[in-house]
């Protein structure tokens, strides 16, 4: 009762966003805050029961960053928590993306029946919220009264979340130079480069397993999108190990099927695959009609190296999950990469095998062998090289 009537804010930020596009974007957000010792609110990590968030954004939050995703605007708890910050004048900066999952302003329409909008909005009611309030915190939200800060384009990967971060907190990115690569002996890790929700599910993967690479690799890891023109076939080359983070549209994505066939054809370093929650296994369609309308070379063999790739046991990945989760799936990642230079190329001559076939015929549409559900692996199913 006393800290509800003397409240004393806990957190320096509170990020509301829909996890299904912005999960991993908001826990990069968290992440990189953190770093600069600040305390930051995201409900993967902090909410135990749904009744006290609004409570939470009430009484113990500075600032409220909106994180603006396709539908964050339909979901309830973000319209809750929306009204709760107008409601209690807190300091809200609205951040707007882009892409495929971007964010596209309401329409008067929309506005005006926000009852058919927003999914599931009867709920609000049981926290005397009611949609005539809803309307009144978006316009106030989508007005020149709330800081509008843009996810940076001008930037590629990780850097365009750094900038971010450095807009919310000074209202400047200031300028800097594109990440070096390296030049040999890293843990290569492809994404799709259009979808923002990946390069940060790949970034928070970096940054949990990057230490202990770094004890038995010279550097670490590298990330395809943060590269200009990446040239796959060098960069797997100089690999110790290649993970292919699979998204939503990575089986659109010209780039990161070029990365898979590219790993897949060399056969000289390990390929990872890794899922996100938000990731279907290719189907015949895929193969069918898909592949060959955006794939420029050799059809067939594109497709045999894809299949191959799907024999190979996945790595889950909810991103959507507890920071805890994350860390304990992305050690999953970390045991599938060699100990010493050229030991995957040592078990391949001594006739190991992979698992993997070249009977397309073989391999199932919808799921990879050794997957199992809900992110967890068994240590029996994964590779210990």
């Amino acid at each position: 009762v006393y800290q509800r009537l003397r409240p004393s804010p806990r957190y320096d930020f509170f990020v509301c966003h829909h996890k299904v596009d912005a999960s991993a974007q908001s826990r990069l957000l968290k992440c990189m805050m953190t770093a600069r010792n600040l305390e930051v609110f995201i409900d993967s990590d902090d909410l135990q029961d749904l009744d006290s968030l609004f409570d939470t954004v009430r009484s113990r939050v500075r600032h409220v960053i909106v994180y603006l995703t396709k539908d964050t605007l339909t979901r309830p708890w973000c319209s809750g928590e929306i009204v709760t910050a107008y409601r209690n004048n807190k300091k809200t900066t609205v951040v707007l993306t882009d892409g495929p999952t971007g964010f596209t302003f309401l329409t008067d329409e929309q506005m005006n029946h926000l009852d058919s909008y927003i999914e599931g909005g009867k709920v609000l009611t049981k926290y005397l919220i009611s949609m005539a309030d809803v309307k009144i915190a978006y316009q106030w939200l989508l007005s020149d009264q709330v800081p509008l800060v843009r996810l940076p384009d001008a930037v590629r990967g990780r850097q365009r979340f750094e900038k971010l971060v450095k807009l919310l907190l000074h209202g400047s990115a200031g300028v800097s130079d594109p990440p070096q690569p390296p030049k040999n002996d890293y843990v290569l890790v492809s994404t799709d480069p259009q979808d923002n929700e990946a390069t940060a599910a790949a970034s928070i993967l970096c940054l949990s397993i990057e230490q202990e690479l770094l004890g038995f690799t010279q550097s670490g890891t590298l990330m395809c999108v943060d590269q200009e023109d990446p040239d796959i076939g060098k960069l797997v080359e100089h690999a110790r190990a290649v993970v292919v983070l699979l998204s939503a549209c990575t089986m659109e994505s010209l780039p990161q099927l070029t990365a898979i066939v590219s790993c897949m054809i060399s056969k000289t370093v390990p390929v990872i695959p890794v899922t996100t929650p938000s990731f279907q296994f290719p189907g015949a369609n895929f193969y069918d009609v898909v592949l060959p309308g955006i794939w420029t070379g050799d059809v067939d063999l594109a497709r045999e190296l894809i299949q191959n790739l799907f024999m190979t046991i996945a790595v889950h990945l909810a991103i959507n999950s507890s920071m805890e989760v994350i860390e304990a799936q992305s050690k999953l990642v970390l045991r599938r990469v060699p100990r010493t230079k050229g030991a995957f190329e040592r078990m391949l001559s001594g006739g190991a095998s992979l698992g993997a076939s070249s009977d397309a015929s073989s391999v199932p549409q919808h799921r990879c062998p050794g997957f199992i559900a809900d992110g967890e692996l068994s240590e029996s199913s994964v590779v210990d090289l």
